[in-house]
């Protein structure tokens, strides 16, 4: 814990409390963030978190001080809270940024703080702005380049940890193969509702894949998690 506070609602981020984030920072020098304006970037798209970009005014700017960030914090919807809470969400991604987000090889965005409450019903992530970069819409795929560069980056991601023995005290990373039970019960749960709303616009192939898919989820899971 730090004596930056864990905020509960995106209108409490203010000046002071993110001039006391990015003053932490090693080479960040001091600075006075004097004005903000805030994007809601949920826009009702299902996020399990309230996600804001904050864009920032200084009364000096500091040269390796951002012009913007993005702050994630707890959803205000009691469901999705206690979703988020029970798949140990929030723990996780807090967690990630806290141990490995420094020298990975996919370079995710840089922390400037995160901080979580012990029962993990509040917490707080202030990463670096990656607006500028340009992001894939799903719903019109991946070209064979694309979808190769993104298999390698993930490959690169799992060769440098790999069965390290510095991951054996991160009890927060998940076993697909201890969660394999819950997920083809959250499977057996949601898939028939998705086909009873949408199966008759799927292909028969792709609905009846889906289908042998589903009964034999459980090996595939624990298959994955084999060593190879």
């Amino acid at each position: 814990m730090t004596d930056i506070p864990i905020l509960d609602d995106i209108m409490e981020i203010n000046p002071g409390w993110i001039s006391k984030v990015l003053n932490a920072q090693s080479d960040i020098s001091d600075c006075q963030v004097i004005d903000l304006t805030r994007e809601d970037l949920n826009q009702d798209a299902g996020f399990v978190s309230q996600l804001v970009r904050v864009r920032l005014r200084y009364d000096e700017k500091s040269p390796a001080a951002p012009s913007s960030i993005i702050v994630k914090l707890a959803p205000k919807d009691a469901a999705t809270k206690e979703f988020g809470i029970a798949l140990a969400l929030f723990q996780r991604e807090v967690a990630f940024y806290r141990y490995f987000a420094q020298d990975n090889p996919c370079n995710p965005p840089r922390p400037y703080h995160v901080d979580i409450t012990d029962s993990a019903d509040a917490f707080t992530i202030v990463v670096e702005d990656l607006g500028s970069h340009d992001p894939e819409i799903m719903l019109d795929g991946a070209t064979a380049e694309e979808a190769h560069a993104i298999m390698t980056a993930l490959g690169g991601l799992h060769a440098k940890y790999w069965q390290r023995k510095n991951l054996d005290g991160h009890d927060w990373i998940p076993n697909s193969a201890m969660m394999a039970s819950a997920l083809v019960g959250m499977a057996n749960q949601v898939v028939p509702g998705f086909l009873g709303r949408f199966g008759d616009s799927m292909p028969v192939e792709l609905r009846s894949a889906l289908d042998e898919a589903r009964g034999a989820y459980g090996e595939l899971i624990e298959f994955a998690a084999k060593n190879p």
